[in-house]
């Protein structure tokens, strides 16, 4: 059973780092974990504050490469406070204009002019209209990446001669696309963020594995064959993963 977390503060130099000490039986030993949300050391019950001090100061470099990194990320990365007019979104890479209309309507509808619209009924307070409209949101987007990932897959399925078993829209936690050995292929929703042209690479690269289940010189030259030159979307992907998607803000304000 795990604890809950605690804070604790890492010094090196002029620097202060915040961290989340967590403890579990499901930790062998102290290990850490940073991303864009936050520094976590984690570790087993049996570890003392000695211990944790070790473990920080061993990998005191790469804590401050990864925390200047990721907090360079944070700060570019698309941050929202609330779901209403005026605030922006990412789509198929640029930042457009949300307008939200209230409405008779049971739920909320969302539609594209010049813009993401949403018509939506009256809600009781703030949390519960921006969780709606949210959901509604990305039910929308869902729905905008399966229309292009319709005739994405006939294009680069007739050019590689496969078919694919079955092909979902889902989010993924580590990867933006999978090819199974069965045949099924995987597509995170997410990439709706991407210009469109990443969403084409990633169908084309989980497709030609279809073919090819490696990465191999083969299989990447095959991948140039039906796609073209990838490099330039290959690299958008690797180098801004943190733009696909937002960051909430904390909102205090108990308003509509």
């Amino acid at each position: 059973m795990s604890e809950m977390p605690t804070g604790g503060v890492l010094k090196i130099g002029s620097r202060t780092i915040p961290y989340q000490l967590k403890r579990s039986a499901r930790n062998g030993s102290v290990r850490l974990a940073m991303t864009m949300d936050g520094f976590d050391v984690l570790a087993p019950h049996s570890a003392n504050a000695k211990d944790v001090e070790l473990a920080l100061l061993k990998k005191k470099k790469w804590i401050i490469e990864n925390y200047d990194d990721l907090q360079k990320k944070y700060q570019e990365s698309h941050k929202i406070a609330r779901f209403k007019t005026g605030a922006k979104l990412p789509y198929w890479g640029r930042l457009v204009r949300l307008n939200t209309q209230l409405t008779e309507s049971a739920s909320p509808k969302v539609y594209y002019e010049n813009g993401i619209r949403i018509e939506h009924p009256a809600y009781s307070s703030v949390k519960t209209h921006d969780n709606a409209v949210e959901a509604a949101i990305h039910e929308y987007l869902t729905a905008r990446v399966s229309v292009e990932l319709k005739s994405l897959v006939k294009r680069y399925s007739a050019s590689l001669d496969v078919q694919p078993k079955t092909v979902r829209v889902r989010e993924m936690k580590e990867r933006w696309g999978s090819c199974s050995k069965a045949g099924n292929i995987s597509i995170d929703w997410r990439l709706v963020y991407a210009p469109k042209r990443v969403l084409a690479y990633v169908v084309a690269h989980e497709l030609t594995h279809l073919r090819i289940n490696d990465h191999s010189p083969r299989f990447w030259s095959l991948l140039k064959k039906v796609y073209g030159h990838f490099e330039p979307e290959h690299s958008w992907l690797m180098g801004n993963e943190h733009l696909l998607g937002y960051k909430k803000l904390l909102v205090r304000d108990d308003s509509i």
